[in-house]
């Protein structure tokens, strides 16, 4: 049986440190229709969506950081929001 020599890595391997994306403002509520690409600054390629969305607990807007992860409201100065700790175990 032939051994197969393994590459070993180096652990001072230079890593490159995450680059900021391009997050867009946020804009005034609208009708919870309108998302906007979260685009990283050094792939040059779409991350996330952020936008308006409807609570599917409560149907209240809240601003969603990724519209396809976050669906629960989260709390607001003037109430409680329905996302606790548990949902956000995903």
């Amino acid at each position: 049986m032939r051994r197969i020599a393994r590459k070993t890595v180096e652990a001072s391997t230079p890593r490159r440190s995450p680059a900021p994306a391009r997050v867009p403002a946020r804009w005034s509520l609208d009708d919870c229709t309108r998302r906007e690409p979260v685009v990283d600054a050094i792939l040059g390629r779409v991350v996330r969506y952020v936008g308006w969305r409807k609570c599917m607990r409560c149907g209240h807007p809240f601003w969603s950081e990724d519209v396809q992860r976050l669906r629960l409201c989260t709390g607001q100065p003037d109430r409680r929001g329905c996302r606790n700790r548990q949902d956000e175990g995903f």
